[in-house]
């Protein structure tokens, strides 16, 4: 008894999921990077623009010899990819991790902070596997916003 199986697995600590959030994060971080670097070859103006408005700026990029037209169609709908992980990204950022047990486990909870004045408080809960796919999903994107 209390020997592990190979089929058990030792319950998620609280830096385990810090740490999720973390790499999380620095792979939006990659994203960004990734926008800017599409911008400047594209000769677009950057500014103290928030991630949201970059990538708004790059749709709108006109295509030119450094940033081709080619290029212009394939980042299109990364963009659109990413667009759509932002609000994940929102809550990650703007709310406290709060660790929250689970059937057995935990998982990484967060209130984003511009919620707290309705009268509900939609919560995200998210696994450390969870973390793990969003924060490969977003690495894939960067890489792929990019590439040649």
């Amino acid at each position: 008894m209390g020997a592990m199986t190979e089929l058990t697995k030792p319950p998620v600590s609280a830096d385990q999921l810090h740490l999720g959030r973390s790499e999380c994060l620095d792979a939006f971080v990659e994203a960004e990077e990734a926008v800017v670097t599409l911008l400047m070859r594209s000769k677009t103006k950057i500014g103290c623009d928030l991630l949201g408005q970059k990538m708004e700026s790059l749709r709108k990029a006109k295509p030119s010899p450094q940033y081709s037209k080619a290029k212009r169609t394939a980042v299109l709908p990364l963009l659109n990819q990413l667009e759509c992980l932002l609000p994940i990204r929102a809550d990650f950022v703007h709310a406290r991790l709060q660790v929250v047990p689970w059937e057995g486990d935990a998982r990484a909870c967060f209130v984003n902070a511009r919620h707290t004045a309705g009268c509900t408080l939609p919560a995200r809960l998210i696994t450390l596997d969870e973390f793990a796919k969003l924060t490969r999903r977003v690495e894939k994107l960067a890489q792929e916003l990019v590439a040649p």
